[in-house]
Order: C-alpha cells, then sequence, then structure tokens
C-alpha cells in the first residue's frame, strides 16, 4: 500500500524527533515515493522499522531499497564516500 501521507509516524521517527524538520520524516519520504522521485533523502534514515509500527494503513516504503538503488546509480553523500575513502587509504574511517 501506498502512503497516505498523514504523518502519524512522525511522532515515533527517531531522525524527526532529532531534528524536528519534515524532510527527515518517514512522510517526506512517502511523499518522495508518491511522486516516484529518487532522493538522498533516503540515506537519513536509521532503518528503524518504527514507520511500519505506527502507519495505520501500513503502507510500505521500501527505504532500504530506495537505498540500494540509489547507491547503483552512483549517489552517495559526499560524507560517506570521505569514510570509504579514508578506510582504504588509511585503514579506518577517521580523518587525520
Amino acid at each position: 500500500m501506498k502512503c497516505v501521507e498523514c504523518g502519524l509516524c512522525r511522532t515515533k521517527c527517531p531522525v524527526f524527533r532529532a531534528t524536528m524538520k519534515e524532510t527527515a520524516s518517514p512522510r517526506a519520504k512517502g511523499m518522495l515515493l508518491n511522486r516516484e522521485m529518487n532522493e538522498k533523502l533516503f540515506f537519513f534514515c536509521t532503518l528503524c522499522g518504527m514507520h511500519e509500527q505506527e502507519c495505520p494503513y501500513c503502507a510500505d516504503l521500501q527505504i532500504l531499497k530506495q537505498r540500494e538503488k540509489l547507491v547503483k546509480s552512483g549517489a552517495t553523500l559526499s560524507r560517506a564516500r570521505q569514510i570509504v575513502d579514508n578506510i582504504k587509504e588509511h585503514g579506518h574511517p577517521f580523518t587525520l
């Protein structure tokens, strides 16, 4: 089932609660999916599954699947790329 964009999932989302930004909410991701848009916002999710428990409509946002599509298409966050580069170069994810 598609997201009906009710927003009931927001109160349990740890990322939304930490940032209080609508763009970080599961509803924002549902809106992007409904409009068939792939955005890097799918990386800003802890994959905790609380949106699934709280959604009265049992909407499946397929966040992990969307993230996999983004990675396969070459989309990454600059910080994630930097961490991978540091591991390759220094053997650890930290910058020196």
